[in-house]
């Protein structure tokens, strides 16, 4: 048996308001929609109670695209059933074959919303007594060589093993456009820092080594951006041509004389998301991003 859909779970969206909520969302949607498109899976996607669903016979390519899209804090590959004690007895059966025996231990965790004659307790006790009468095998609650995840939302449950980490953040386009003059993987890897706040960027790039780098990290992020060969004279005039709101540098402490002339030199804001890494912190995350 294999999952037959993807559980997308967002973090910040859901602490906005309900009209901000909503646009957020319909951007991670989007979002969402244009990445898979890119590379040509079919799919379906429904949104329902703070969860995004994806419905595709690709998970493995969908789980790929979704783990470098901003605004998702986690996913699940999952396998969809009714929210009755039945249905759940019978995929539960079906999907820890070959995963639990005797030697194997095991937990549940059940969440519900909606309206039920069962508690989430109920159905944790349930299917645990079943799985031991079955397999025999041991329960770890604090432990478990495996864990398996249960929410059960209105008239369905969903049933999945682990919960794949996102890019988290905010979708990209939530915010507004920043201008990034590269001129090093620093720079990058500062425009990924405004990226993950949801800011789109606007790349001029000094090396043509570099504009193949910052194309391939833009795909690689999902990311339909602007960029061009340029050496910035005004930064100002430049910024308000491509409606940028901050210049952003990939400058860190050990270059604040450059940061002082600069803020002296332009009216725009000026970020600087790197100030407060170290070489190591920077290189691990340069690693991270694929730079």
């Amino acid at each position: 048996m294999k999952p037959e859909l993807i559980i997308i779970r967002y973090g910040e969206i859901g602490l906005k308001k309900n009209i901000t909520r909503r646009n957020f969302e319909n951007t991670l949607v989007k979002n969402i929609k244009n990445a898979l498109k890119k590379q040509n899976i079919d799919f379906e996607i429904k949104s329902k109670r703070a969860r995004i669903y994806i419905i595709s016979n690709q998970i493995d390519e969908c789980s790929k695209i979704l783990e470098k899209i901003f605004g998702i804090v986690s996913f699940s590959t999952a396998y969809k059933t009714k929210a009755d004690k039945k249905s759940l007895e019978k995929t539960t059966l079906e999907i820890i074959k070959n995963k639990i025996s005797k030697n194997t231990s095991f937990a549940l965790k059940v969440n519900r919303t909606g309206k039920h004659n069962f508690t989430s307790q109920d159905i944790a006790v349930f299917l645990g007594s079943i799985i031991q009468n079955k397999t025999k095998a041991p329960v770890n609650l604090s432990k478990p060589d495996i864990m398996i995840f249960i929410e059960i939302i209105d008239d369905e449950s969903f049933l999945f093993f682990e919960k794949i980490p996102g890019a988290g953040g905010l979708p990209l386009g939530t915010q507004g456009n920043v201008l990034v003059h590269i001129d090093s993987k620093e720079a990058i890897l500062a425009s990924w820092f405004l990226m993950h706040r949801g800011c789109i960027p606007v790349y001029t790039i000094n090396e043509k080594k570099l504009f193949g780098l910052v194309k391939k990290f833009a795909e690689s992020w999902h990311c339909n951006c602007y960029m061009e060969k340029n050496e910035i004279e005004d930064i100002d005039t430049y910024s308000k041509q491509k409606k940028c709101d901050a210049f952003v540098t990939g400058y860190t402490i050990v270059d604040f004389e450059k940061i002082k002339q600069l803020k002296k030199q332009v009216e725009i804001p000026v970020l600087h998301p790197l100030i407060g890494l170290d070489n190591v912190e920077i290189e691990k995350k340069l690693r991270y991003i694929g730079l």
